[in-house]
């Protein structure tokens, strides 16, 4: 009866790490497209490595190419996490509001919320949690323990009323403003 001998755990060595640089940076080429995309996710790659010993339990160039992999993975979800901003074409000049018309847009959320504030207990949760605390409407029918489409409904109510209370037509459609 034959034993498996299976190979004994090294540790990686960092002195090693250039030798594979080459290797590495193909793939990642393949990966990210891009000379600069595969150079970042190299460095990124063995600075991850180099965090802490490893111990590898076969080869050394397959656990890197691993370690590569994983990278760009964890990389390509953060990416895809963050807000992307759209550039502004060149001469375009934003308009600043936050000074145009603020008197009035102050007067006017008081208003609002003080109509908000005299809604009746039911559509004011909805509307609170939907409009006010960004909630979706999924979001506050659990937390409010009912069907979604009872919050949408009063919701739509609650606002129809608070546009009624301040005069403004514009408020009934999805969403209070908050300025």
């Amino acid at each position: 009866m034959s034993a498996i001998s299976s190979p004994l755990p090294q540790t990686l060595d960092p002195e090693r790490l250039s030798d594979h640089v080459d290797r590495l940076m193909r793939i990642a080429r393949r990966m990210t497209g891009s000379r600069e995309g595969a150079e970042d996710l190299v460095q990124d790659t063995f600075e991850r490595v180099l965090r802490k010993p490893r111990t590898l339990a076969g080869d050394e160039i397959a656990y890197l190419v691993g370690a590569l992999r994983n990278t760009h993975i964890a990389r390509l979800r953060a990416a895809s996490r963050r807000i992307q901003a759209e550039t502004v074409p060149e001469g375009f000049d934003l308009p600043d509001n936050r000074h145009h018309d603020h008197p009035v847009t102050a007067v006017h959320a008081r208003e609002i919320l003080s109509a908000v504030a005299d809604l009746p207990e039911q559509y004011r949760a909805a509307v609170v949690a939907v409009d006010l605390q960004g909630q979706s409407y999924d979001e506050a029918a659990m937390r409010l323990g009912m069907p979604r489409g009872t919050v949408q409904s009063r919701a739509f109510r609650g606002r129809a009323r608070v546009a009624r209370a301040v005069g403004d037509t514009n408020l009934s459609s999805d969403r209070i403003p908050v300025y």
